[in-house]
């Protein structure tokens, strides 16, 4: 991977990103409400994770974002197709309404700055496909189509994206008291 390649990824990932990722809990604050966690600092938060990781966010949006970023021709050339087949299943994955809306409001963030960005044809002809409702435009695969644009390998896009869930899940927990800084 180039370090231009490596520079956006790193970018991309960051909390800091204009997307709008920063502000969600990743259901950590359901969880907390609930009383599902017994008490901070608990292996059951690392566990938690884990397990949303391992049988949530990398079947669903790490598949779709790899989708995304194959759909991507090495001349530029967005399979449209393809694209809107792996953005209709993951919407169908994402069975709690939040996570549904909250993927497609970060998806449409990303890649309206994507677009000032990059400002390339092939974002703007998804947008408008999106806009129109021709797709929902969720984050993940939207990042899948950036990173290949970037040209972010489609393993360490997959790795960017599984990070910067995992350091917004911890952000989360933080927020609401469950665990400290350290």
């Amino acid at each position: 991977m180039s370090l231009a390649s490596l520079l956006a990824l790193l970018q991309l990932a960051d909390s800091a990103f204009p997307s709008g990722r920063y502000t969600l809990s990743h259901g950590l604050e359901s969880f907390a409400q609930s009383g599902a966690l017994p008490s901070p600092r608990t292996p059951s938060l690392t566990n938690l994770l884990s397990d949303a990781l391992r049988f949530g966010v990398a079947p669903s949006d790490g598949v779709a974002l790899a989708c995304a970023h194959r759909a991507v021709r090495p001349d530029g050339v967005l399979e449209l197709d393809a694209i809107v087949g792996a953005d209709e299943r993951l919407s169908a994955v994402k069975l709690a309404r939040e996570g549904r809306e909250a993927s497609m409001r970060t998806g449409r963030a990303l890649l309206r700055t994507a677009i000032d960005a990059l400002g390339t044809a092939l974002l703007v002809d998804y947008a408008e496909l999106v806009d129109a409702g021709g797709s929902p435009g969720n984050h993940a695969v939207v990042l899948g189509i950036v990173c290949a644009g970037f040209d972010v390998p489609r393993l360490e896009a997959v790795a960017g994206e599984l990070y910067a869930f995992s350091s917004g899940w911890v952000a989360a927990a933080v927020r609401l008291g469950l665990i400290d800084h350290r």
